[in-house]
């Protein structure tokens, strides 16, 4: 088994070269292989003190810069740039639209896999409610969020004023690709007979 001193070493090793998160990996993956042998770990407080030490000298090279928000003009100009008449522009603008306005990630809402999804973390069809209001609102039932887990947790997507409104691209995306509610909320038709 490794040392507290070695694991230090190790990590100190690194700063200034790698973020903190790879080095934290490289450490965790050190207790998953010392559990898996059923050796004792000695990784304590000294450890800690070094791998904070490493997150405080992380070279700026490893930070991404911070992207711009997505504003409300840019939907409008994604809208303007999609034939709606496509089965995908069609999804395009609905999970576009339905992720900004009901203020979520694209994680929560689309399968990180093209040819497949991991039932209850996945949006499907018959996760989306009636409409709710006479300006047709909808609840939308997210199964899995990294702070509710599998309890899920429901977003309320309202109507807007303009080519954004993700009513309107909920209503044609549904219309036009027929998703059923068994399946992923956004998929759509490869052509015309699905």
């Amino acid at each position: 088994p490794f040392s507290e001193y070695l694991l230090c070493a190790f990590a100190v090793s690194h700063i200034g070269l790698l973020a903190s998160s790879t080095v934290r990996g490289c450490i965790a993956a050190l207790k998953a292989w010392h559990l898996y042998l059923d050796l004792p770990w000695h990784g304590g407080p000294h450890l800690n003190l070094i791998l904070n030490g490493v997150k405080n000298s992380m070279p700026s090279s490893s930070r991404h810069p911070l992207r711009p928000p997505v504003t409300c003009n840019m939907l409008l100009s994604l809208s303007s740039l999609l034939d709606l008449h496509s089965f995908l522009d069609s999804a395009v603008l609905a999970v576009a639209t339905a992720t900004f306005y009901g203020q979520c990630c694209l994680g929560k809402i689309l399968s990180s896999w093209e040819d497949t999804f991991l039932d209850g973390h996945t949006v499907l069809t018959s996760h989306l409610s009636e409409p709710l209001s006479s300006n047709q609102s909808r609840k939308l039932f997210l199964p899995f969020t990294k702070v509710s887990k599998s309890r899920g947790k429901f977003v309320y997507i309202c109507r807007q004023a303009d080519a954004s409104d993700p009513i309107s691209a909920l209503k044609h995306h549904l219309l036009i690709n027929s998703p059923p509610s068994e399946v992923p909320l956004f998929s759509y038709q490869l052509s015309l007979h699905g």
